[in-house]
């Protein structure tokens, strides 16, 4: 999709044969045969992926760096700390914990009455974030009645509506749905969470009370501890006792069970994140707890990309998706500084003002109108970056 080759490495013939079939460019091979690599060019290779067991990994990555490619760039999956020295010491430039990395993505996403932004990345002092309008006095209100630009400063670059991102317009109306995408100092971020934040006590004491987390594997794990860093009380349901989860904040029971939300506080929650490693069985709890509480804000798991609008239409607010945060964070690699793709429809680059530009207005610049993009900063000559 971006333009850049690709191969894949698969030690099995007819996997292999199945991927070919499918339109991938494929070739078959062991993982830990140096001669495979020397045969793949590897060491002219912009960067190998491993995405495969930890153990795995390791293997791949030692092969690859022992058989003749020291400037290769060697990127990794890890699903633990110690996974990650390992493969670190086996020559890994870059290791990845994926679901860590998706359970705090998750669990930062849940409606907070303190901090109604989430921020997803910084460029320096330019911030960029998402914030649900769930819950707050801009439903139902457009782009240009809510007056967001003038009170806060920030830039609304795009809009997520279950599932589907699209460039905001001046007429654009936000509904209950709506999360906004904007970007912003970390003083106009603060402005925006100030001016969303809840204003009757009653709802900003539900959105203070526990977020409620289905399943307990290595990311809703992820989603637990980082609720607890940052001092947010959670409930973890669960068939199994999980070691270092406080006994206070788990449920031990089937997630579908009435008696174990009910126990979990389920309809008194805010927000309830779903994180199974099914896609089958996140559609059907997210379902569930649509029908049992039209009020809550349902953030689901997906693990393929094709599960993302189903889950939506079963009645998930957010939805993010495994592979793609994958992909994200292989293809940031592939250019770092100049383009970073924050997710599937938004990307943030740079660009050097041309003889064009030279001299005229932002406003009279049609460069909104004439290619969608947002000017979210400037950098003068001196360095210093001017933001909205």
């Amino acid at each position: 999709t971006y333009g850049a080759h690709y191969v894949l490495l698969c030690n099995d013939s007819q996997q292999t044969m199945d991927l070919l079939d499918r339109g991938y460019s494929v070739v078959a091979g062991e993982h830990d045969s140096p001669e495979v690599y020397k045969n793949l060019a590897h060491s002219q290779a912009a960067m190998l992926v491993a995405l495969d067991s930890d153990t795995r990994n390791t293997n791949i990555i030692f092969s690859a760096r022992g058989s003749g490619a020291a400037r290769l760039l060697l990127v990794a999956s890890a699903t633990n700390d110690e996974s990650s020295e390992i493969l670190k010491l086996a020559g890994c430039d870059q290791v990845f914990q994926f679901q860590r990395l998706l359970g705090e993505a998750l669990a930062r996403r849940v409606l907070n009455a303190k901090a109604r932004c989430s921020i997803i990345l910084r460029v320096e002092d330019l911030i960029i974030a998402e914030a649900p309008v769930m819950r707050t006095h801009l439903v139902n209100k457009s782009l240009k009645e809510c007056g967001l630009r003038s009170q806060t400063g920030v830039n609304v670059v795009g809009l997520w509506q279950r599932g589907q991102f699209r460039l905001p317009t001046a007429d654009s109306v936000f509904t209950s749905t709506t999360v906004m995408v904007i970007a912003g100092t970390m003083q106009q971020i603060e402005a925006v969470n100030a001016l969303l934040g809840p204003k009757d006590a009653n709802k900003q004491n539900r959105e203070d009370t526990p977020v409620v987390i289905l399943g307990g594997g290595g990311v809703g794990l992820a989603a637990a501890r980082f609720l607890q860093a940052s001092g947010r009380s959670f409930c973890l349901v669960d068939k199994e006792d999980k070691p270092g989860v406080p006994r206070d904040s788990i449920v031990i029971g089937d997630a579908s069970d009435l008696n174990v939300l009910a126990e979990a506080k389920f309809r008194q929650a805010p927000s309830v994140i779903i994180t199974t490693h099914d896609d089958d069985t996140n559609i059907y709890l997210t379902l569930y707890c649509r029908r049992l509480n039209k009020e809550i804000q349902i953030i689901s798991r997906a693990n393929l990309d094709r599960s993302i609008p189903i889950l939506h239409t079963a009645g998930a607010d957010l939805v993010l998706s495994l592979a793609s945060m994958v992909s994200n964070s292989v293809i940031n690699l592939l250019s770092p500084g100049k383009v970073l793709m924050i997710n599937e429809g938004l990307n943030i680059f740079r660009s050097t003002v041309n003889d064009q530009l030279n001299g005229k207005l932002l406003i009279g610049s049609g460069i909104r109108s004439e290619t969608h993009c947002s000017v979210v900063a400037l950098r003068d000559t001196n360095g210093e970056m001017h933001i909205n």
